[in-house]
């Protein structure tokens, strides 16, 4: 039997300046968000996976949320968490 399972790999180059909203959303996957960013609001999500986030500042809202895998949060600041 040939395993046709498809592992999507995806890198998002953003501008430098600040950026309003980012919304990441994944049912399956690990999310690793890295790089000096600055967002007005974030929003991080996962069903299966782990969350690696290094290095983001978040004027207002972060939130950060997986039912099954772990969270790592490094070097990131925001107004509510």
């Amino acid at each position: 039997m040939i395993n046709n399972t498809i592992v999507p790999n995806m890198t998002l180059f953003l501008p430098e300046h600040n950026n309003k909203i980012i919304i990441v959303n994944t049912k399956n996957g690990g999310i690793k968000v890295k790089g000096a960013l600055n967002f007005k609001e974030a929003s991080i999500n996962t069903t299966n996976g782990g969350i690696n986030v290094n290095n983001l500042y978040v004027l207002e809202n972060l939130k950060v949320s997986t039912k099954n895998g772990g969270i790592k949060v490094q070097n990131t600041s925001a107004h509510n968490i």
